[in-house]
């Protein structure tokens, strides 16, 4: 079978003689008989040389229900292309047959895509995959099967061009070419030996005048910087048996999403230890590089945690008081909420790691050391705090 008899123009086919018109109807009847008897290949062969004298819509519908027959997939172009001529025509000699053909033409349908082509010339040569035969004209389509296709159209004195389309499946496609016009050839030198100057007179426009400095000094532009500084409460967790409760102090630089921040916090112990008289302070300073997201940031934290603790004097214990820092890394979460221009709340969580463990202990009258607590190495703290400046 021919792949280029799916293309669909407009081209007006001229009336039959009796001799090719009484052997259309052989073919039709040939076709029939072997559509009946389920010999699908000799029916699309009669029906095809039958539409190749002239086109008939009910004939057509009966070549695209028996290609659909061969269960030949390369081919459902060819049979959506037929049936859709007849079911555009409501082909059919009775409501049977051409329902049929519309349920056939729907699920074809799904399964290839109609393509419209264009051309701006109505002399151009458009060709379709490696396919000889051109098509003439500005406008015509055709239905593809599922694939990538290319298409070329040629047009006397003009490049070429080349066009590739994709289709998915049922849907429509459209190819358009333009030609761009060449431009004239340039005139023909002179024939006689004497040379034509051309003069141009323009008229230039008067200089404008300068304008002068103004008197007033323009303020600066601002670097981008900001710097913001936060008090408030904190929370530390692990410094000592029971949580701590103290205040914080935070300064930051911001630039461009990226800031530095520094913050000094210092706790005390909310509870003894072991149910012993120790009181435990830590204070801790830290500083490092931030990353900005809207108004979250994280910040890489490294410093140190000074840890005190004290003995009050008692009967079992004689007063110890011993101080002890270790430095520290960590990793910080803040969330920032702007209340005005100039101040805004900020949550701030961060955990931190210790070099080594800080140790608790007391010593007794006799001079003997009981351990009665030691840290996991672990600090976690919660502050929140109010910042000026943004």
């Amino acid at each position: 079978m021919n792949d280029t008899a799916d293309i669909h123009d407009m081209t007006l086919q001229k009336k039959p003689s009796p001799q090719d018109e009484a052997r259309f109807k052989a073919l039709v009847a040939e076709g029939d008989r072997a559509r009946l008897s389920l010999r699908v290949a000799d029916a699309v062969i009669a029906y095809a040389d039958a539409l190749r004298i002239r086109e008939d819509p009910l004939v057509s519908g009966r070549l695209g229900m028996c290609i659909a027959m061969a269960n030949a997939p390369e081919l459902d172009f060819r049979a959506a292309h037929e049936l859709y001529r007849a079911v555009s025509n409501a082909a059919g000699v009775n409501d049977a047959e051409r329902t049929l053909f519309w349920e056939t033409y729907k699920r074809l349908r799904r399964r290839v895509c109609r393509v419209d082509v264009t051309a701006n010339n109505i002399d151009a040569l458009i060709y379709k995959g490696d396919n000889r035969r051109a098509t003439r004209g500005s406008f015509f389509w055709t239905f593809v099967n599922q694939g990538i296709h290319k298409w070329r159209a040629t047009l006397d004195g003009h490049a070429d061009i080349e066009k590739t389309v994709e289709c998915l499946g049922s849907e429509d496609v459209f190819v358009r070419f333009d030609f761009v016009p060449l431009s004239p050839p340039p005139p023909p030198p002179p024939t006689s030996k004497e040379t034509t100057k051309t003069v141009i007179v323009r008229e230039s426009a008067p200089p404008a005048p300068a304008r002068a400095a103004p008197s007033v000094q323009e303020p600066a532009q601002p670097s981008g910087g900001r710097l913001a500084f936060g008090i408030g409460p904190v929370m530390v967790f692990g410094a000592a048996p029971s949580p701590s409760l103290g205040v914080s102090a935070m300064a930051q630089y911001r630039r461009s999403g990226y800031s530095v921040l520094g913050m000094a916090k210092g706790a005390w112990s909310l509870g003894g230890v072991e149910n012993l008289p120790v009181d435990v302070f830590s204070a801790s300073a830290f500083a490092g590089p931030c990353v900005q997201w809207r108004w979250l940031d994280g910040c890489a934290l490294a410093g140190a945690t000074l840890f005190e603790r004290r003995v009050d004097p008692n009967l079992d214990y004689r007063a110890d008081t011993v101080r002890q820092a270790i430095p520290a890394f960590g990793l910080g979460m803040g969330a920032t909420y702007a209340i005005n221009t100039a101040l805004s709340a900020r949550i701030f969580a961060d955990a931190t790691a210790l070099t080594r463990d800080m140790v608790i202990d007391v010593a007794s009258d006799t001079g003997a050391m009981v351990t009665v607590w030691q840290t996991q190495r672990f600090l976690f703290s919660l502050s929140a705090s109010l910042v000026f400046g943004r």
